[in-house]
C-alpha cells in the first residue's frame, strides 16, 4: 500500500524501484486501460468486475508506475504522467487526475510514513585485504650449448583474510497507503486500494581496519 502511494508520487526512499502489494476493492464495474500489444507498448480498455483483487504497485521511476492485478486477472495498469504534480514523499494527501494518467479514473489518497532507528550495534565480520610483494625467480635460457640464467623480479598481489569491527544501526521504514479510484471528474467512488509496507536497512556507521 505504502508503495502504491510512493509509486504514484515520488518514492519515499528516493529509489527508482519500489513494490507494494495490497488489496484493490472494486465497488462497481469500472473501466481501466491496461498494457497490451508487443512489449506492452500499447493500451487496451477493459472492464473490471466488482470484487476484491490482490494487486501490486511497482514504481519504475518518479512518473512511471504500474498497478498489477494478480491471479486470474493478471495484467498491468500503467499509471504514467508527464506532468509535474506536487505529491508528498512521506506524509500527506494525493490527488492525480485521470487526464494526467491517461486513465478513465481519478486517484485520491494519502500516505503515512514512520521511520525508526535502532541503537548502535557492533559486530565482527570477516574481510580480506591485499598487499603487493616483489617475487623473484631464476629464469634460464639455453642457446646451443650455452645455458644462461638470470634472476627476474616482478610484483605479485597477495590476498589476506582477517576480521574487522563494524558499527551499525537498523533503519526501519513503515509506510501506509490508502487510495481511492473515482469516476473521472466526479466524486463517485469506484474502488479503493489499501496496503502497508515495512522495510529494514542496515546502516553502517563505521568500519574498522581489516587485520
Amino acid at each position: 500500500m505504502k508503495k502504491v502511494l510512493t509509486l504514484i508520487g515520488l518514492s519515499l526512499m528516493l529509489t527508482s524501484c519500489v513494490d507494494i502489494t495490497g488489496q484493490l476493492d472494486i465497488r462497481e464495474s469500472m473501466q481501466v486501460k491496461k498494457k497490451s500489444g508487443f512489449l506492452n507498448l500499447k493500451r487496451k480498455t477493459v472492464t473490471l468486475s466488482p470484487g476484491l483483487y490482490t494487486a501490486t504497485v511497482s514504481a519504475l521511476g518518479d512518473k512511471n508506475f504500474n498497478l498489477k492485478l494478480e491471479g486470474r486477472d493478471n495484467f498491468k495498469i500503467p499509471l504514467k504522467t508527464e506532468k509535474d504534480i506536487h505529491l508528498p514523499t512521506s506524509n500527506g494527501d494525493i490527488r492525480v487526475s485521470g487526464a494526467d494518467l491517461d486513465q478513465p479514473f481519478d486517484v485520491r489518497g494519502n500516505i503515512y510514513t514512520n521511520v525508526e532507528r535502532s541503537d548502535s550495534r557492533t559486530t565482527t565480520e570477516s574481510c580480506t585485504w591485499t598487499t603487493t610483494e616483489q617475487r623473484c625467480d631464476k629464469v634460464c635460457t639455453v642457446t646451443d650449448t650455452v645455458r644462461n640464467c638470470d634472476i627476474q623480479c616482478h610484483p605479485v598481489t597477495i590476498s589476506h583474510s582477517g576480521y574487522r569491527h563494524v558499527d551499525y544501526h537498523i533503519k526501519t521504514t513503515y509506510r501506509d497507503l490508502k487510495l481511492q479510484l473515482l469516476e473521472r471528474n466526479s466524486e463517485k467512488l469506484l474502488a479503493t486500494f489499501a496496503g502497508d509496507d515495512t522495510a529494514t536497512e542496515r546502516i553502517v556507521e563505521r568500519t574498522g581496519i581489516c587485520r
